[in-house]
């Protein structure tokens, strides 16, 4: 909304934007690192993702990372392979983290965050 665009993402956006460039994180770059990760000779046992899944907190790049993962898996992302921990641009206003954007798309990967993980 308007209303938290005048709140650090803002900032964040002109960041973003100025210093960074839109290809500073590509997709591939991420779904890359889980193939390397995912599979090959040593394939790892679990996948702990830590947090800033998202730059801005937004929905839509909370739909686009959860996408991204399930796509990049060789199998569906599940409590017993990956966890999702929210960093600090995961929640980055008080009205993502009231809605529970990230919980919404996260919250069965995040199941030793109660808090966070809970539906809204």
């Amino acid at each position: 909304s308007l209303s938290d665009l005048f709140t650090k993402r803002l900032t964040g956006l002109l960041n973003m934007s100025l210093t960074r460039g839109p290809n500073t994180y590509p997709p591939s770059l991420f779904t890359a690192a889980l193939a390397d990760m995912t599979s090959g000779p040593t394939p790892v046992d679990h996948l702990v993702i830590s947090g800033d899944l998202t730059n801005l907190s937004d929905p839509a790049e909370f739909a686009h990372a959860r996408r991204l993962l399930d796509s990049a898996l060789p199998h569906p992302a599940t409590p017993s392979f990956v966890s999702v921990v929210p960093g600090n641009h995961d929640v980055y206003t008080p009205a993502s983290l009231a809605a529970n954007t990230f919980g919404s798309h996260f919250a069965d990967l995040a199941a030793s965050s109660p808090s966070l993980a809970a539906s809204s």
